[in-house]
């Protein structure tokens, strides 16, 4: 690989678990405006929008099945970064945070509704129903 591949979720996505409903990833919908926004940088990603649904062949074809959350940043070739991390598949144990609140019922205190990948515990991804 001779760029950097950045791997972003297509926005406006079904759960069959909610029927009827859109759903998009905050994250990567952050990642959007800020590409939209500077173009150059942009220009020198490969970006590939991907679908929701799980197994995501193109990422485990890159970084192992364990890896698949997005959205993903994948340095080129020969590339480090002082930011870079190691994925793992176990992650540390946390102080649980509560939080009373009828509508979010989960220890995290978010109303989450799509968790993703293994280290979920540690980096919720909330996903919003589009408007």
């Amino acid at each position: 690989m001779t760029r950097d591949r950045l791997f972003l979720l297509r926005p406006g996505f079904e759960d069959p678990a909610f029927p009827g409903q859109r759903f998009y990833c905050w994250h990567c919908a952050l990642i959007e405006g800020v590409l939209a926004s500077f173009p150059q940088l942009a220009e020198k990603l490969d970006v590939e929008r991907i679908a929701w649904p799980r197994p995501r062949l193109s990422v485990i074809a890159l970084v192992g099945e364990e890896n698949q959350s997005l959205p993903l940043l994948v340095l080129a070739d020969g590339t480090t970064s002082p930011h870079q991390t190691v994925a793992t598949t176990t992650a540390p144990s946390l102080p649980t945070r509560t939080r009373s609140s009828p509508r979010s019922p989960n220890a995290t205190g978010f109303p989450t509704r799509i968790r993703e990948g293994p280290l979920a515990q540690l980096s919720v991804s909330r996903m919003r129903r589009s408007a």
